[in-house]
């Protein structure tokens, strides 16, 4: 006898040419139980009633009220799948996406429902933040729950090395969580004792990335990450780290900033990314002219997939590189204060084929400036395929941005500064002309994130601002430009006038911008700036006050010529009030820090009192959220809602860190 079927489970049911998607996943997350809830919610579901139809005498088909009557239908029926009847693949999907844009709802969707949480826990696990709340924690068989979705769940770790505790307690307490985990896939590992003479040397390999239950077998599986390595410690200690450091499972290696600066040496290190055979990513920064590795014969470093060398000594020949250092595999290079175009010249051009990411600032040596432009552009347009980030320090007067079209289709986020930049008030510093903007403002469909100087002397500021607001998935822009005030003026101290200029700046992209969406028919979350930086006078979150003595006077007042304003968008804005603006602080060198006035004032505001109150603001993009920079701060939420007595179904105490 054939099973009777719900109406509603028909409605729900999932045709057979479908995709093939089912309910199990990897996780176990299908169930009897499962299936008995989901069917009482399926019974509790009644399609919408047919609308009755309307009378041929009384309406036509073109009536308003009949195509209105159409239209809600319509409507109901594509809203007719609900959340619960999706698949667990699906369901997974939506919960990392909550994980990575809300740190605290994915614990509140655990919340709704068993099958909810049967689905988020491996989402909330995923990836574990050790701090060091978590690894000293006074009542551990209060979170034991929590301690078991770690074992089943977690495959990727996040650990660091407190300065106050000893490298053999914080050992101990990663070791009981680590060793546990039955897959881990990703460790990293961060030192924090970079500027402490002490340095540690603690076998890590054996210690955190053994097999669980066998005699000190290593994971073979799992890829290790190393970062904030100090370079002083390695050569003190080389052979230590050697041992120390798992170069067999090592693919990312980050150096701190040494302290102090201009080692005569690095070649611990270089023993390390020798018999580092699968390293991919290699990150080295000094400070000032830098030192280089010096190479013996037969040494030749693997090949590296991302490499970002800052103030390194290049003198490596052409013949040097084809001997040491091998470039088949590199898709992400960035060389910064260094000498760029000595460095490009000696890499074989048919090597940066596949290069998704180029980032390029020389070091300031002024008599190769011209040819490094061209150089770029060259290589831009002919030795390069997709790029998605480019970031260049170039003469504007010697590239030429049509170089750029041949990315056209991939490029993502474009900065393009010139080395004059504003930090002289008597200098001009060359803008792009508008025809080139226009001309990439037109083909860049998916550029999000742009960098440009405006030099309001050398184009039309309206016209140039109008431009910058035809992009249409441009939502992240910086604009530099140079102060309007000059040093032999008299300031009053009620007028900003920097301040003034850039909320002019501001409102004009936001009046082009909303015109602009509306002229191309764009969606919701085109129509909207997330972030905008106007950056005056050449300002560095840490830097050097010009020098003069008219400029010293002036700062002694109050009035500096380097100032930063960040235009974003309020977390949870209304449409009446969705942008407010910041003025940021800097550290200056060589003087006490000063406290500098943060300004908020909300856009809409200066609309109202510059007079076009007409214009319509547009509201944040849905679906858009900021994430918080320290990914930290979510374990210590999880910890301090247990410690207040309130214990969610097995917690979550980690987030991915970026």
């Amino acid at each position: 006898m054939a099973a009777t079927v719900h109406p509603a489970q028909k409605a729900h049911a999932v045709p057979s040419d479908s995709l093939n998607v089912c309910r199990r996943t990897p996780f176990s997350l299908h169930s009897d139980h499962s299936d008995r809830l989901l069917s009482k919610l399926l019974r509790r579901q009644t399609s919408p009633p047919p609308a009755p139809r309307p009378s041929k005498r009384a309406k036509t088909s073109h009536d308003p009220e009949v195509m209105a009557a159409a239209a809600r239908r319509a409507r109901q029926r594509r809203t007719s799948i609900l959340l619960p009847d999706l698949a667990s693949e699906i369901l997974v999907l939506i919960f990392e996406h909550v994980r990575e844009s809300s740190l605290r709802d994915i614990i509140s969707l655990r919340l709704v429902c068993r099958w909810f949480d049967k689905v988020a826990t491996p989402v909330e696990y995923q990836t574990l933040v050790l701090t060091k709340r978590l690894l000293y924690f006074r009542n551990p068989e209060r979170i034991s729950t929590a301690y078991a979705n770690i074992t089943l769940h977690t495959n990727h770790v996040f650990a660091s090395i407190d300065e106050i505790e000893s490298c053999h307690d914080n050992h101990r307490a990663v070791a009981r969580i680590t060793t546990s985990i039955q897959n881990l896939l990703t460790f990293t590992w961060r030192y924090a004792r970079t500027r402490s003479s002490s340095a540690c040397t603690c076998p890590i390999a054996q210690l955190f990335l053994t097999t669980p239950g066998s005699r000190g077998r290593l994971r073979r599986g799992t890829r290790v990450f190393f970062e904030n390595v100090a370079s002083r410690h390695l050569e003190n200690h080389q052979n230590l780290y050697l041992q120390a450091i798992p170069t067999e499972l090592l693919v990312s290696l980050k150096m701190a900033i040494p302290s102090p600066p201009l080692m005569t040496s690095i070649n611990g290190l270089k023993q390390v990314l020798l018999n580092s055979r699968f390293l991919e990513a290699f990150h080295y920064q000094d400070k000032g002219q830098g030192t280089r590795f010096i190479f013996s014969a037969g040494e030749r470093l693997p090949p590296l997939k991302k490499l970002r060398l800052e103030c390194y000594d290049w003198c490596h020949s052409p013949e040097e590189v084809l001997r040491h250092w091998d470039f088949s595999r590199i898709q992400s290079l960035e060389l910064l204060d260094m000498p760029v175009f000595k460095a490009l010249r000696a890499i074989e051009a048919y090597n940066l084929y596949g290069l998704h990411t180029l980032v390029t600032r020389d070091s300031g040596i002024s008599d190769t400036r011209e040819e490094l432009s061209a150089h770029l552009a060259w290589i831009i347009r002919q030795r390069t395929r997709s790029l998605r980030k480019l970031e260049l320090t170039v003469d504007m007067r010697h590239f030429d941005p049509a170089s750029l079209l041949v990315h056209a289709a991939t490029l993502e986020t474009l900065s393009l500064r010139d080395f004059i930049g504003f930090g002289d008030e008597s200098r001009r510093c060359p803008t792009m002309w508008l025809d080139h903007l226009s001309m990439l403002a037109s083909e860049l469909k998916n550029l999000h994130t742009l960098e440009l100087d405006m030099d309001t002397l050398m184009t039309n500021p309206p016209a140039f601002i109008e431009t910058l607001s035809r992009f249409p998935s441009l939502h992240t822009l910086t604009l530099h430009v140079q102060t309007v005030v000059h040093p032999w003026d008299e300031v009053s101290p009620s007028v900003d006038r920097d301040a003034e200029a850039a909320m002019h700046i501001f409102t004009a992209l936001l009046r082009h911008k909303s015109a602009a969406a509306s002229a191309m028919h764009l969606r919701t979350s085109q129509k909207v700036w997330r972030q905008v930086t106007v950056n005056v006078g050449g300002w560095k979150p840490v830097m050097v006050r010009r020098l003069s003595p008219s400029w010293k006077s002036k700062n002694e007042h109050g009035v500096f010529a380097e100032r930063c304003f960040v235009m974003q968008q309020h977390s949870g804005a209304s449409i009446a009030d969705p942008y407010f603006v910041t003025e940021v602080a800097t550290e200056e060198l060589g003087r006490e820090q000063r406290e500098q006035h943060r300004q908020r004032e909300p856009v809409r505001a200066y609309l109202r009192e510059t007079g076009p109150e007409d214009q319509v603001i547009p509201g944040p993009g849905l679906g858009h959220q900021p994430i918080p920079e320290n990914a930290h701060q979510f374990t210590e939420f999880v910890l301090e809602y247990l410690s207040g007595g309130t214990r969610p179904p097995g917690p979550i105490f980690a987030h991915q860190t970026k």
